[in-house]
């Protein structure tokens, strides 16, 4: 017999509750053990019909795999064009990577080996699609070996920010003036480039802000997530609304934090695309590298 007793502060008493409700729910389901057990008498049909479970789950043994159920293969999708989903099917959240697989685990191995070695990169501004250098220059290290230089960054000056915000006007309304479905299709296309080159994302935020390979796993897939739920939610929502006039912004400046270098700035972005509305990106200037990673596969 197992004793449930959460222990919480006082502030969190509701997390108490909350927990207690769910195993409430959990052992009074119609195929729960403890939903019988007042009424277990030798005899009784609640004895029978336990008994009768029980039997049969070891009827079903023999059939049952160990084997995984996933077939998934992290270095084979890495390899293939990127694949996209219609704009007509249904939201799924891309899967983390299976971890159980021997496949990806070996995969991931060697992404960690090659970003470990990887030799520092040179990030310039971009704007407009032209690359300039920058009135400055900055460093990036690698947070688990501080004194090893990660990549050199352009900063943008006043010029460099002028710039930027008058491409952004100037190309914000052609992009405004694209059929949602164009916009969504090529938030599409962002998707399935962010999951063809999760290795290279995960090793980007390995090396830029000392992510473990299960946290920055996650945010790929989360960043995944925000494109093709922006593509898909806003041609609902335009079709639920055909009585209402929806005009972009005109430009958004995306300015994340560090803590979640890929989905925080991801997020922002594509929402803002999504509606027709022109990005400046300024990522954080601890995860400068992850940024530019982000925006090369748009």
């Amino acid at each position: 017999m197992l004793l449930y007793a959460p222990v919480v502060r006082a502030e969190d008493f509701h997390s108490a509750i909350a927990y207690l409700v769910r195993r409430l729910d959990e052992n009074t389901a119609p195929e729960n053990f403890l939903r019988h057990v007042f009424d277990l008498e030798p005899g009784s049909s609640e004895w029978a019909a336990e008994r009768d479970r029980f039997l049969a789950a070891f009827g079903i043994k023999a059939g049952l795999s160990d084997a995984p159920r996933r077939t998934q293969d992290r270095k084979a999708e890495a390899a293939a064009p990127p694949v996209q989903r219609p704009l007509q099917a249904e939201f799924e959240n891309d899967p983390d990577t299976d971890w159980t697989l021997a496949a990806n685990r070996a995969w991931i191995e060697d992404v960690v080996s090659r970003w470990r070695e990887r030799s520092p990169e040179a990030i310039p501004l971009q704007v407009g699609g032209e690359s300039r250098c920058g009135a400055r220059e900055g460093q990036g290290h690698d947070p688990s070996r501080p004194e090893r230089l990660a990549y050199r960054f352009a900063l943008a000056g006043s010029a460099d920010i002028n710039r930027a915000l008058t491409v952004a006007r100037g190309a914000q309304p052609a992009w405004a003036a694209l059929r949602a479905a164009e916009r969504h299709a090529r938030l599409e296309a962002c998707a399935a480039e962010l999951g063809r080159r999760r290795g290279d994302l995960i090793g980007a935020m390995i090396l830029d802000g000392a992510k473990t390979v299960t946290e920055a796993d996650a945010e790929v897939s989360e960043a995944v997530d925000f494109a093709r739920y922006y593509a898909r939610t806003l041609r609902e929502t335009a079709g639920e609304l055909g009585d209402c006039r929806m005009e972009p912004l005109g430009v958004v400046v995306v300015t994340p934090p560090w803590n979640f270098p890929l989905s925080i700035p991801a997020g922002g972005v594509l929402a803002a695309l999504a509606a027709g509305n022109a990005v400046v990106l300024k990522p954080a200037p601890e995860a400068v590298l992850v940024g530019w990673w982000l925006v090369n596969c748009l």
